[in-house]
């Protein structure tokens, strides 16, 4: 009886991430804490906790919400300790196989512009964020200054992001060029975070604001699978896939079946552990049936977590060159005439 063979081919495409805000320091909130961890002010000479519809009228198109925020507000000292503050906040337990992203909005006013006409933020005036992965030893990573006197409110359109790279990378916010959400990236393999946000300003007038601190995870799933194929070719079949990115990927199991049901273990391939490059693999089986071949593809981590892909069946209907050697399914070497279902092993 013919029996009617269906050519499935799988593409495969996982999508490997998922973002989440795990937590969100509204300047609002009483006691203003990060995991139940009190918020430290080092220094004194802040005014924190003002609603901006107090800096100015809501006719102002500087006022964006009637939302507290933190303020810090220079009173012509210069650059005294006491026109400067630092926010500190710290996150443990951390999920070291995510990465994190650490933002806040950004906003200056003038405060007092009868008293000073040229209030605003300059390059004298500055916000640092830096970071630490044991709670002691910070690393400065990002310094916005002013521009020009400049303000600019929270919901200016303008925003940055770095990755970690140990420099302290300077930019400027201007009236003209505003940046309002600041964002700085870091990579998997951390449990513990502290973050700092030093403030200073120092002149009558000049202010920095700051709001909506947030600590954002992204779950990184161990490989990101773009496609797994399988094709006949004159030795045997050629199975392929690539990867666009690997998270702690120890190494790929290869399993087949002859009827989709039963799989069997047959080869073992080695991952590349970490890689945010493309990746493409090749394993050839040299041992086929004329009829549907059935595969899957299982992952394995360094920890022994394990995915598993969609199944690849290919019907491999012809021999291109003569096999080595025919089996039936019981391993008994047989020859062209035997009438059950035959194995082609080509090598």
């Amino acid at each position: 009886m013919k029996v009617k063979i269906v050519l499935l081919l799988l593409i495969l495409t996982q999508f490997c991430s998922a973002q989440s805000v795990i937590y969100r320091d509204n300047m609002e909130s009483v006691g203003r804490t990060w995991k139940g961890i009190p918020k430290t002010l080092i220094t004194s000479g802040y005014t924190g906790g003002n609603s901006a519809a107090s800096d100015l009228p809501a006719s102002s198109p500087l006022y964006s919400s009637i939302d507290s925020c933190f303020r810090l507000t220079g009173i012509g000292l210069g650059s005294s300790g006491i026109e400067k503050d630092t926010l500190v906040y710290s996150a443990s337990g951390l999920n070291s196989t995510s990465t994190y992203t650490f933002r806040f909005k950004l906003a200056s006013i003038a405060i007092n512009p009868t008293v000073n006409l040229a209030a605003g933020v300059d390059a004298s005036d500055y916000v640092q964020v830096e970071y630490s992965t044991n709670g002691t030893t910070f690393t400065p990573e990002i310094k916005i200054v002013g521009g020009s006197n400049s303000n600019f409110p929270f919901s200016s359109l303008g925003s940055m992001l770095k990755i970690v790279n140990g420099a302290n990378t300077s930019y400027t916010s201007s009236t003209a060029s505003p940046l309002s959400l600041i964002q700085l990236n870091l990579p998997a393999g951390l449990s513990q975070l502290s973050f700092r946000i030093i403030l200073a300003a120092n002149a009558i007038g000049e202010s920095w604001l700051v709001d909506d601190v947030e600590l954002i995870e992204t779950v990184v799933l161990p490989v990101e699978m773009v496609k797994f194929e399988a094709k006949n070719i004159n030795s045997g079949i050629e199975l392929t896939w690539e990867t666009s990115s690997e998270f702690n990927n120890d190494h790929f199991i290869l399993y087949r079946s002859f009827n989709g049901v039963d799989f069997n273990e047959f080869a073992r391939v080695s991952g590349a552990g970490n890689s945010y490059s493309q990746i493409n693999y090749r394993y050839v089986d040299y041992i086929v049936c004329i009829g549907v071949v059935y595969y899957k593809l299982r992952q394995i981590d360094y920890n022994g977590i394990f995915k598993e892909y969609n199944m690849v069946a290919l019907n491999n209907s012809r021999v291109a060159n003569k096999p080595k050697r025919i089996i039936n399914y019981l391993g008994q070497e047989v020859n062209e005439d035997y009438p059950g279902p035959k194995i082609y092993i080509y090598k």
